[in-house]
């Protein structure tokens, strides 16, 4: 899909497969977002093996390090999970960012810079939205800078079932 240098470190950007859903898996478990929102590993199993086996619902992007010299495997340096909205007053969909972790901010950042990329590639994507777990969160804010998101004027009511 895509690769860029990284510090010291080129990386390359793409969508997970099945054969990367035991990866990602332990890519987000072991991350500090995931442990700080208390999500149990049987939750994130179902996450993000239905979202990439049933591709309607979003997809995962990866940053892969270069397989070296010395050894032929690549390994997961960043994680992103986007999923799909419809929108009918638009008719297509929007991007919604849940989750996004790189190793380096260098990562982190091409991470991002990929997800709009493909945003802007797919005819049928009218946006990107970014969920927040905190309204004070800096983590999100660093994702609005990069992607120029503006403060929407709607708000977010919810009731969990």
């Amino acid at each position: 899909m895509s690769a860029a240098v990284t510090g010291s470190e080129e990386c390359t950007f793409r969508k997970a497969t099945k054969d990367d859903i035991d990866s990602v898996i332990e890519f987000m478990n072991k991350e500090e977002y995931a442990q700080d929102c208390g999500i149990k590993l049987d939750s994130l199993q179902y996450v993000v093996s239905t979202t990439i086996e049933q591709q309607n619902f979003g997809f995962f992007l990866i940053a892969e390090s270069q397989a070296s010299a010395e050894s032929t495997a690549k390994t997961i340096k960043g994680v992103a999970m986007v999923s799909f909205e419809f929108t009918d007053w638009r008719n297509g969909i929007f991007y919604w960012i849940q989750f996004a972790q790189g190793e380096t901010q260098e990562i982190f950042d091409a991470l991002l810079k990929t997800i709009k990329t493909l945003s802007e590639e797919d005819e049928e994507c009218k946006g990107i939205r970014a969920v927040y777990d905190n309204k004070y969160s800096e983590h999100w804010h660093k994702i609005n800078e990069q992607l120029s998101l503006a403060e929407s004027h709607y708000y977010l009511y919810h009731f969990d079932a």
